[in-house]
């Protein structure tokens, strides 16, 4: 489930879609920016930051979603950790 919402928003902050593979991940590590746009909320995008750790598989990373609208909070799953 975790690397269906890391590819989403990775080929949704990009102009093209990219798909990760162990040859090319090293040019993906780093900080990626920009709207994700989910399939049932297309009138409302989400400001996304997926970051990419290492550069192997799996992937360790984090991504983050700001503003989320509340029928796109609903079908999340709940976080794994919660800031204080």
């Amino acid at each position: 489930m975790g690397l269906l919402f890391v590819s989403m928003a990775l080929l949704s902050c990009t102009p093209a879609k990219t798909v990760i593979t162990q040859s090319n991940l090293p040019t993906l590590r780093g900080t990626w920016e920009g709207w994700t746009t989910f399939s049932s909320f297309q009138a409302n995008p989400v400001l996304t930051k997926f970051e990419i750790y290492n550069t192997t598989i799996p992937l360790v990373g984090m991504i983050t979603l700001y503003n989320i609208p509340q029928g796109i909070a609903n079908v999340m799953p709940a976080p794994l950790y919660q800031s204080q």
